[in-house]
C-alpha cells in the first residue's frame, strides 16, 4: 500500500506534536539548573550559526555579482561556451 507524500507528511507532523503535547503535559516540577558550561556552549552556538549565516550570505551575494555582470555582458547564462561543451 502506498501513501501519498503529502498524507506521510501529515501523519509525521501530526505523531510530533502529539509526541510533544504527552511530554509537556507528563512533566512535573523540574528541581533542575543549567550549569555554567552551557552559557558557554550557548555563546559557541550563537556565533557558529552567526558565522554560517555571514558565509552563506556571502556565497549568495558572489552568486548575485555573477549572475549581473552575465546579464549586462549580454551573456545568456553563467556558464561560458567553452564549459558547455
Amino acid at each position: 500500500m502506498r501513501i501519498r507524500r503529502g498524507l506521510y507528511a501529515q501523519i509525521m507532523i501530526a505523531t510530533t506534536v502529539l509526541c510533544l503535547c504527552a511530554i509537556v503535559a507528563g512533566e512535573g516540577m523540574a528541581w533542575a539548573y543549567i550549569d555554567p558550561g552551557s552559557g558557554g556552549m550557548l555563546w559557541q552556538l550563537a556565533v557558529g550559526a552567526l558565522a554560517a549565516a555571514a558565509y552563506f550570505v556571502r556565497g549568495l551575494l558572489q552568486l548575485f555579482r555573477q549572475w549581473a555582470k552575465a546579464g549586462a555582458s549580454g551573456k545568456s547564462s553563467l556558464v561560458d561556451d567553452d564549459q558547455k561543451r
